[in-house]
């Protein structure tokens, strides 16, 4: 289901999430609207996506706090691929999101274009570790030092799409 852009926010988000219509959903792009922390709380409200695999959350203003809450939901089971690029990411809410049971989950993930990326985000991604199920991250447009991109690089190799 692609939404992109549609003026979507927390209440609508509310609405759409707990349509039953969405119980054989695969797919989800809300990208393009300002669901913020209200629109990603209205999603972990959802009871209906449980098929979910892709979930799309470009630039639709969720920030650290957005983030954050995005690491506390737990009703999104299959969800393998998730996209949170031109969004304000910043440490503070990585640091919760990649230790969550949602990151642990996910194949891959795109931080692309993300405001509020810095040194202290590259380094926590490069730490990832083999075990984990990432094996496709994707940080286009974003300028991380070369000690984190050559361990970026060594951790990823060609799943990593950056600089």
């Amino acid at each position: 289901l692609n939404v992109a852009r549609d003026r979507i926010d927390a209440d609508v988000m509310n609405r759409l999430a707990h349509s039953r219509a969405l119980a054989r959903l695969t797919s989800l792009d809300v990208s393009g609207n300002p669901l913020g922390v209200g629109g990603v709380t209205e999603l972990g409200r959802a009871k209906h996506l449980k098929q979910l695999q892709s979930l799309n959350l470009s630039n639709t203003d969720l920030g650290a706090a957005g983030l954050q809450r995005l690491a506390e939901l737990t009703n999104l089971p299959a969800l393998r691929h998730l996209d949170l690029s031109q969004n304000e990411n910043g440490s503070e809410g990585l640091e919760v999101f990649l230790s969550s049971p949602l990151f642990a989950q996910l194949s891959s993930l795109s931080l692309a274009a993300s405001n509020q990326f810095d040194d202290e985000c590259a380094k926590m991604l490069a730490a990832v570790p083999d075990s984990a199920n990432l094996q496709r991250l994707d940080l286009w447009h974003l300028r991380i030092k070369k000690r984190y991109a050559d361990k970026l690089r060594q951790r990823f190799g060609k799943g990593l799409r950056a600089f």
